[in-house]
């Protein structure tokens, strides 16, 4: 693994800032859709690239077809290991709902006792939940990338199989994720979200990076019959 190479491999294209900046117009147009699928596509299309032993730079901007679907496929991956975590929070709130509605004139005091020994527990529960869940993530999307199997990749099982084949080389990903995103973030908050584009697509191109260099070294370490 060469992590350092994760983080400057892009500025190797001779033609990085037109791609480049292309992904942050993709990006910021993201709330219609298509192009976020469009983004995601040449994503899965980067960590294959870089699967297959390619170093430097980034893949050509073609092929549309093939980057809408699978962009899409990568969308839909996401949103469905996402999806408990969403209906655990819509539960928690209708039950908070609930109980304002069935008990509107009792006591302050009693009534916040009660949204406190009912939101405690949950709340730990789905933030248990959701350390897990980012913790797969990463591993899910790199089996869609190395198999373009949607339903391998919706699998747990499936995907804790295939991180724990070198469960070494695969740990540092969800961190180095969660830290790229959040530097993402403050750098848009500090710039008034004028820096937040180019943040976070640089962020996506070093985490593509890193599970494609990963799928390299655990496809090559793993005996042919439990490859990855």
């Amino acid at each position: 693994m060469e992590y350092p190479l994760a983080f400057d491999y892009l500025f190797k294209d001779p033609h990085w800032k037109r791609k480049y900046f292309f992904a942050c117009f993709l990006l910021v147009l993201s709330p219609l859709i298509f192009p976020l699928f469009y983004l995601n596509g040449y994503i899965v299309r980067v960590i294959r690239e870089v699967r297959d032993g390619r170093r430097l730079g980034l893949p050509a901007w073609n092929k549309t077809d093939e980057l809408l679907v699978d962009g899409f496929r990568y969308v839909v991956l996401s949103f469905c290991w996402y999806l408990p975590l969403i209906l655990a929070y819509l539960t928690m709130y209708i039950l908070i709902f609930v109980l304002i509605a069935r008990e509107p004139n009792q006591d302050l005091a009693t009534f916040e006792l009660s949204i406190m020994i009912m939101a405690i527990p949950i709340g730990m529960l789905i933030s248990l939940f959701f350390m897990l869940v980012s913790g797969l993530l990463p591993g899910a999307q790199m089996v869609f990338a190395n198999t373009d199997s949607l339903a391998q990749s919706l699998s747990p099982i499936r995907t804790v199989k295939a991180i724990w084949v070198d469960a070494l080389h695969y740990a540092p990903i969800p961190f180095i994720r969660y830290l790229l995103n959040m530097v993402a973030m403050q750098l848009g908050v500090i710039s008034f979200y004028i820096l937040l584009p180019p943040a976070l697509v640089y962020a996506m191109f070093v985490n593509a990076n890193i599970k494609g260099q990963t799928l390299n070294v655990l496809n090559n370490n793993s005996p042919k019959r439990t490859r990855i």
